[in-house]
């Protein structure tokens, strides 16, 4: 019995410990989920194959998105797609304005997606204001031409072949309609769609190439006459999906062309476009309604009417088990959260709208979209949007924004995003992408632009993202570099702490209290003569390497109250410390070895920190001096008194010590 007992409590045991394993297992696929590896060698996988993301037009990236609105780069054009390591833009073109240089002709060019250098460009003069771009393969791609549609090589851009759709009677469109989406092209089936009106028996047909084998031109595969089609909202499931002006919305074997299913939605047009997500068909669109079909059947299986004057514009981004759309409607307008499954709303955000051209892109957990700040502008129907907006695709909080651009049609590939504003008269393309933090190996950052980041910008928020508790009082500025921060303490410690997280990595004890800030070059971090020593430790282990006696040490000097406590804190250039001291000498070290190559003694003590300009040395001195000395030699080149008036300013060097 006592064995039986035994083996019951170890098949639970066992029982418990596997039930663990799968919710271990469950949580960390849930948070892969939204947390990609943002390795430079992996980022090139997450591409954005046409203007939509992927045939569905889910406009989702499984890939890392930007947390900042920083712009990398920006170059003339409008992004349609990323892949097989570049950017795909189309410059030139567009609408010819009264009173303005026409437009130059089109191209068509590949960018290198971290810098926007042009990797190719050809001439494109067929190419249209709205046109698409598409990935056939990583050696291929297809783009929409005024006449049909063409084969270009990715690696230099050469047209392999075009096929003429539109000739004779054959329009692309019914007379007096726009065509902002081109048509359609779906992957899984390599076939292109387009809608084609016939103006000598008035008749409207979706037709398909067959564009499986890149190395010959497009052949017809079939043609489906359409009552009133307005355009191809999107593929998926085999499937293409139309909407029509007479409310309906068709569903065709996307390799045959044979009608599937027609729903009919009384009083509301469908067109620009719809999302394919899950087996489910969104669409809504230039319309009051946002509706979900059963994609398979054409049942509807739930509707959001947001009520009389609301309008959803453009198009839609499915992720996580939801749908989000932009409405604009009498108060205003929103960036709207809908579930999937129910249509529940879950949360919106106001936005501001009046009418806007614009579709989301979302990826990391984060959705993009531009927005307007609702002010009206004089003499014009529109107010179009003025910022660049990235929302938490869960709760609707705005994270940032980016003013002064619009980006109809972001994209998200390699881990960045490319949005175009100025479409379509003279577009833009920008690059927002985290740019790499830059290191602040001194208590001013550089000696280029002391006190100055350049080539970067602050945080979004000032949240606080992590505090550590020393034992005293913290006088000492950071030093930070390759994603560690150094800094000291009056418990006489020096901390080194990871810059993300906050946690300790090492810590070094000296002999008293620390206010001066450190300088960490050539894996080395140095720390100033707060104890009379100049210390050089291993900036990765906090290994002691050297410490040299210098500047004395004087306790009474040393201010209690820690507000007050200034220090001189070393600089390093060419392998040569140079600090100041208690003892009123400047001192020049080795930085390898701490030797003393020289020193120059002032009239007072140095609790002012160096400066380097020119191979010179500028320092301040407590009498009342500030020194220009030869960084090689030493030798003084000159001084200057203080306070002294130059052009009507008062220069006093006890009031310009660093803090």
């Amino acid at each position: 019995m006592g064995i039986l007992n035994m083996w019951k409590s170890k098949s639970a045991l066992l029982r418990l410990m596997a039930v663990a394993l799968c919710i271990c297992i469950a949580l960390l696929a849930f948070s892969t989920m939204l947390t990609v590896s943002s390795a430079p060698e992996n980022l090139l996988q997450y591409e954005w194959i046409n203007l939509g993301h992927d045939e569905g037009h889910t406009r989702f990236s499984n890939g890392p998105a930007p947390n900042k609105p920083e712009v990398l780069w920006s170059t003339a054009g409008t992004a349609y797609a990323a892949f097989s390591g570049k950017v795909f833009v189309v410059s030139g073109g567009g609408f010819p304005m009264p009173g303005f240089p026409p437009p130059p002709p089109p191209k068509l060019k590949a960018l290198n997606p971290n810098t926007g250098e042009e990797m190719w460009s050809v001439d494109a003069p067929d190419i249209g204001w709205s046109t698409g771009i598409y990935k056939i393969t990583d050696e291929y791609l297809l783009v929409d031409t005024n006449n049909g549609i063409a084969c270009h090589r990715v690696s230099d851009g050469a047209r392999m072949w075009s096929v003429d759709i539109q000739s004779g009677s054959i329009l692309f469109e019914q007379p007096g309609t726009a065509s902002y989406f081109p048509g359609r092209y779906s992957e899984e089936l390599k076939m292109k769609y387009r809608v084609v009106h016939d103006t000598a028996t008035l008749k409207n047909y979706v037709v398909a190439y067959n564009v499986s084998n890149p190395l010959v031109p497009a052949t017809l595969a079939w043609k489906y006459e359409c009552h009133e089609p307005s355009q191809l909202l999107c593929v998926g499931g085999g499937k293409v999906f139309v909407g029509s002006f007479e409310g309906a919305v068709y569903a065709l074997d996307g390799k045959t062309g044979q009608l599937l299913w027609k729903s009919r939605k009384i009083g509301q047009t469908n067109t620009y476009s719809a999302t394919y997500y899950n087996g489910k068909l969104y669409q809504g669109a230039g319309t009051t309604r946002l509706t979900c079909y059963n994609a398979s059947t054409g049942e509807i299986i739930w509707e959001f009417d947001a009520g009389p004057r609301s309008f959803f514009v453009y198009g839609f981004a499915a992720a996580y088990g939801r749908i989000y759309a932009h409405n604009i409607d009498p108060w205003g307008g929103y960036v709207g959260c809908w579930d999937a499954e129910t249509g529940e709303l879950l949360w919106k955000t106001p936005a501001y709208y009046y009418i806007g051209y614009l579709v989301p892109a979302i990826a990391d957990g984060k959705l993009y979209i531009g927005v307007s700040d609702g002010m009206p502008v004089a003499g014009a129907a529109e107010a179009p949007p003025v910022k660049f907006a990235c929302i938490d695709a869960f709760t609707g909080e705005v994270l940032w924004e980016l003013p002064g651009v619009m980006f109809s049609s972001p994209i998200i590939a390699y881990g960045k995003l490319y949005g175009s504003s100025g479409w379509p008269f003279t577009p833009t393309t920008y690059c927002i992408s985290e740019i790499p933090p830059k290191d602040w190996p001194y208590w001013r950052g550089n000696m280029e632009k002391p006190g100055v980041a350049t080539n970067q910008m602050g945080p979004v928020k000032l949240n606080l993202i992590w505090k550590y508790q020393t034992g005293g009082a913290v006088t000492s500025s950071p030093a930070i570099v390759n994603g560690k921060v150094y800094v000291g303490s009056y418990d006489k410690n020096l901390y080194c702490l990871d810059a993300y997280t906050g946690s300790l990595l090492w810590k070094f004890e000296t002999g008293f209290r620390i206010a001066s800030s450190p300088a960490v070059a050539g894996n080395k971090v140095y720390l100033g003569p707060d104890d009379g020593y100049v210390y050089c430790l291993d900036a990765n282990t906090g290994a002691l390497v050297w410490k040299k006696a210098v500047g004395g040490f004087y306790p009474s000097m040393m201010v209690e109250v820690a507000s007050w406590q200034v220090r001189s804190s070393p600089i390093i250039v060419n392998n040569r410390l140079y600090v100041g001291g208690l003892d009123g000498k400047v001192y020049c070290l080795n930085a390898l070895n701490g030797e003393i190559l020289w020193s120059y003694t002032t009239g007072m003590p140095i609790v002012g920190s160096p400066a380097y300009y020119g191979d010179r040395i500028y320092i301040t001195s407590l009498d009342r001096n500030v020194y220009c000395l030869d960084a090689n030699t030493g030798t003084k080149l000159w001084n200057w008194t203080t306070p002294k008036v130059v052009y009507g300013w008062t220069y006093c060097s006890w009031l310009a010590r660093p803090q």
